[in-house]
């Protein structure tokens, strides 16, 4: 339930950032749980569960959680409000944000057993930061348990696949060696913006680009490329870039800093409405 800041200077320090909520709303359940930075600063924790495959088949009878909070760095601190719960509980499941800002939630058990599919959870739930709402999508064909990965693609979809890898048991039920492809509504509204050339290298210092575009762009955004493991992307941030201009060119203000937009590969997406394009994959320096 604690917050810490760990600083890299030197020896290295730790530094409290205080608590996951309090009273009522204190969130004991952020083991095995699901954390998104969606903006900048915030983050999405929901779900957990206090076991971590503990005790056997008694992991079983250890419920998952569905509450669900948005931590915000930006004021020196660590304020913690606690929102609208998900529909189901989940522990082990993936969270993956999308071009939007909204967050996709998938995957995950009602329960903290490990290498198991009892107690899986099929429906995947979209959570909009603008009003703090879950809403259920269509639901999986497969159980994504523990050690399943979500990771979005290009083209706006997310690529859902694995769960289990049981140790030295390649015939446990819950190995699933396979993925599936979900495809979130944006995909099916709206017309899509095409970017026609971009930078391949961007300078997080506050400059402009230009970008050319065909096709109505209301916005534009910038996803750092995934790297997850045991349901934790911790690469994962959005950055929303503010834009001038109109018609085929666009002049984008580049992240001000290395803070905001660590170096490494982003996935450049131009938006009509929630409609994306295809991102262009740029390196930030």
């Amino acid at each position: 339930m604690y917050l810490q800041y760990y600083n890299l200077s030197g020896s290295g320090s730790v530094q409290s950032a205080g608590t996951r909520g309090s009273g009522a709303a204190l969130d004991e359940f952020s083991q095995n749980s699901v954390t998104v930075m969606f903006d900048v600063g915030k983050i999405l924790k929901a779900g957990g569960n206090p076991n971590y495959d503990v005790g056997g088949d008694q992991a079983r009878f250890s419920p998952s959680n569905q509450n669900s909070y948005v931590i915000d760095i930006n004021g020196g601190g660590a304020a913690v409000t606690k929102i609208a719960s998900m529909k189901y509980p989940r522990a082990f499941a993936n969270g993956v944000v999308l071009p939007t800002g909204q967050v996709l939630v998938v995957g995950g058990l009602d329960n903290g057993k490990g290498f198991s599919d009892d107690g899986a959870i099929l429906v995947p739930e979209l959570f909009t930061p603008a009003t703090a709402t879950w809403q259920e999508l269509a639901p999986m064909a497969t159980s994504r348990p523990y050690h399943s990965i979500a990771i979005l693609l290009p083209d706006g979809r997310v690529l859902v696949g694995g769960g289990g890898l049981c140790a030295g048991t390649p015939s446990c039920s819950a190995n699933h060696p396979n993925v599936e492809i979900f495809s979130p509504p944006y995909l099916f509204g709206g017309t899509k913006p095409v970017i026609t050339s971009a930078p391949t290298t961007i300078t997080a210092a506050g400059g402009t680009f230009t970008l050319g575009v065909s096709g109505t762009v209301s916005a534009v955004a910038l996803i750092r490329a995934s790297s997850v493991t045991h349901s934790v992307n911790t690469d994962q941030r959005y950055l929303r870039l503010v834009t001038t201009g109109s018609g085929s060119t666009l002049t984008v203000t580049a992240p001000a800093n290395r803070n905001l937009a660590p170096p490494g590969l982003y996935l450049l997406f131009a938006l009509n409405g929630a409609a994306p394009g295809v991102a262009r994959l740029v390196t930030i320096n």
